[in-house]
């Protein structure tokens, strides 16, 4: 516990030193998964280690921490509140957010999971982790990909063929990623894909049978997508309507409730997908970009901002307080943080001292307002 007060402190004491502005609002916090420890730096990138996950939410418990539905009546009546209030969720619905949700349902936190419906299912993994595994694991010296010869032979020619390759991959439509994948496996032995989830059992999807367990114990089930396609403006039209569309009604028809969220897959978004979202039946979806709620509109609602959990309770603190190029450049330097966008924003004088009560609080956490 004092390890992490120290932290905590540090976290929020940061923000004064480097003269930061405050961050306002609702903060939305993207995860992806947790797990207890890592087995391969670039496959485990983005996954949190639950040990620091629990100890984020035990800091986060101690403010105001609203579900999507609470989000969407506040965005519907009165606008976003400007007071210290946070949510939580995850992206891609991974087999260890089962971990995070028996951290949540011990602090009787709500949450939600953002999920692509087309890849749900046992033994399942989306595209862009069956890439990863391959590229990173797979038994082969080097592939044919894109019109170009990629080298696997060494951990530095795996590492610089899976940046570039996973970056050419998403921004081609999806026709041509899914015949320029489907030629990538057919290079690797056979069954190589299901051999490698085994090696990283958490990284495959959850069951529909364990979102319906999760939805059944108040997890909140949105959507991302169906297969994952990436809404760039090279994607077309009609692959992002079904994506958008094909994803709500499959959650709605085996989970039995109504889906209103998105969250763009790699966080893109093109002009005409709040149009889009909305025709699709959607309230409420999410980008990757940085910022928190304040001050953000109705007509907003389909292109709202979160923020990149750092992977330390430190550059947690940080983030939830305070918005500032160098802190957001700090919480992504931690393993396992990336995809985070960072803009440089106004900082305004330092203070004399930091409100003896107003420190106090942000360190050792408030009572949660209701």
């Amino acid at each position: 516990m004092f390890a992490e007060w120290v932290q905590a402190r540090r976290g929020y004491l940061s923000g004064w030193k480097w003269r930061s502005a405050r961050r306002r609002g609702v903060r939305v916090f993207r995860y992806h998964g947790v797990v207890e420890r890592k087995l391969d730096p670039v496959l485990d990138r983005n996954q949190h280690l639950l040990s620091v996950f629990r100890a984020q939410m035990d800091y986060l418990r101690r403010f105001r921490v609203i579900g999507m539905a609470e989000l969407m009546a506040e965005a519907e009546s009165k606008g976003f509140d400007t007071r210290p209030a946070a949510m939580v969720t995850f992206d891609d619905a991974f087999f260890n957010n089962t971990m995070a949700a028996e951290v949540m349902s011990r602090r009787r936190l709500p949450w939600c999971i953002f999920v692509p419906t087309g890849e749900v299912g046992p033994r399942r993994s989306m595209w862009s982790v069956e890439t990863s595994l391959l590229l990173m694991r797979g038994r082969a010296e080097q592939i044919e990909a894109l019109g170009r010869t990629w080298p696997l032979r060494t951990r530095r020619e795996r590492e610089e063929s899976f940046r570039m390759l996973r970056a050419m991959l998403k921004a081609v439509p999806a026709a041509q990623r899914i015949e320029a994948v489907a030629a990538l496996r057919a290079q690797f032995p056979t069954g190589e894909s299901d051999r490698l989830l085994e090696e990283f059992p958490l990284l495959r999807m959850l069951t529909w049978e364990e979102l319906q367990q999760l939805a059944g114990d108040g997890v909140e089930i949105g959507s991302h997508g169906l297969h994952h396609e990436i809404h760039h403006a090279d994607q077309t039209p009609a692959v992002r309507e079904r994506e958008f569309a094909q994803s709500r009604a499959e959650i709605e028809r085996r989970l039995g409730h109504p889906c209103k969220t998105f969250a763009y897959p790699n966080g893109n978004f093109v002009a005409a997908s709040s149009r889009e979202a909305g025709a699709a039946g959607y309230e409420l979806a999410f980008t990757t970009e940085t910022g928190t709620l304040e001050g953000k509109t109705r007509a907003e609602r389909f292109v709202l901002p979160r923020l990149c959990a750092p992977s330390s309770l430190h550059g947690f603190v940080r983030s939830f307080w305070w918005d500032d190029i160098r802190a957001d450049q700090a919480a992504e330097s931690h393993p396992g943080v990336v995809g985070a966008e960072v803009t440089a924003g106004h900082r305004p004088a330092l203070p004399a001292a930091a409100p003896p009560a107003e420190a106090k609080s942000a360190i050792e956490g408030p009572v949660r307002e209701r």
